[in-house]
This record gives structure tokens, C-alpha cells and sequence, in this order.
């Protein structure tokens, strides 16, 4: 269900992300004598987003939209890059964004139309068997647009 405006003007700002140093470690003496050399660690993690609606003409025309860019990178366990140190990520980036517009053309008929963009790019499935070059990249984008006409007829009755 995509939100709609309305006659009052509406919105919010939202951020928040981490960098992974507040995690724990279950990395045990009896993980590290099974083979375990790098529990998979978050380098970053973020999520902003924003939006808002309204009217543009009272009673007649209104608009949301909505913007969000989220992503993390995250090590993979056991997996490391050609130099035996460096740890392979999964590394994941994507972008948002929403459109809404609805018109009142009558009172009773309604025109909508959307428009949504995910902009996705993500470098995964790597593992201590599959190298960076054998990662798969999964990239957008996305995209999903609409128009609808609502309508709402009369129904006379000829009872009395």
C-alpha cells in the first residue's frame, strides 16, 4: 500500500547506521581449533530515508514521495582475498525512490499514478571455496510505475 498526501503537508527524516563495534565476538578457542579465522564482522551499516506529501491544489491534487539509501558490508566467513589476510565482504548498496500523484477529477473519479525506482548492487556469494571473482554482482534497477482510475457509480433504486 503506497502512502498518499492529503491537504496537509507531511514529512520525516530518518538516519541511523552502525560501524560493527558493538558486536560481540563468539569467535571460541574450539571455533579457532576447528579452522574459524574471522567471524564475519560489520564494517558499516547505514540507513537514511525521507519523505513527504501534501497537496498541491486543495481538495483536488496530491503528492507523496518518498527517498531511501540503505546498504551494509559485512565480512564473509573464512573467506579471504588472494593475499591470505584481507577479508571478502559482502558489500550491498540501494537506493529508493517513490513517486505518488493523485488527482481528483471528479467526485467521483480518481486518477493515480506511481512511479518506484530500486536502484540495488550487491556483491555476495562469496565464500572460502568461491573467490572475488567468482562473487556474483546482482544490480538493478527496479522498477515498478502504474496508473489507476478509481471510480464510483450511483446506484438508483426503484423501490418505494
Amino acid at each position: 500500500m503506497i502512502k498518499s498526501g492529503s491537504n496537509q503537508f507531511h514529512g520525516e527524516v530518518v538516519a541511523y547506521g552502525s560501524q560493527g563495534h558493538l558486536e560481540a565476538s563468539n569467535l571460541t578457542t574450539a571455533l579457532t581449533a576447528a579452522g574459524v579465522k574471522n567471524p564475519p564482522k560489520l564494517h558499516g551499516m547505514w540507513d537514511d530515508s525521507g519523505n513527504v506529501g501534501g497537496r498541491i491544489v486543495r481538495d483536488k491534487l496530491w503528492f507523496f514521495a518518498n527517498y531511501r539509501n540503505q546498504g551494509y558490508n559485512r565480512d564473509i566467513l573464512n573467506a579471504f582475498y588472494p593475499d591470505g589476510t584481507t577479508p571478502m565482504q559482502t558489500k550491498t548498496k540501494d537506493r529508493l525512490f517513490l513517486g505518488k500523484v493523485s488527482l481528483q477529477v471528479s467526485k467521483s473519479n480518481k486518477l493515480t499514478g506511481f512511479y518506484h525506482s530500486d536502484l540495488e548492487v550487491q556483491r555476495r556469494n562469496g565464500s572460502q571455496f568461491i573467490g572475488r571473482d567468482g562473487q556474483e554482482i546482482n544490480q538493478g534497477p527496479f522498477l515498478t510505475y502504474g496508473l489507476s482510475w478509481q471510480t464510483v457509480k450511483a446506484i438508483r433504486s426503484s423501490w418505494r
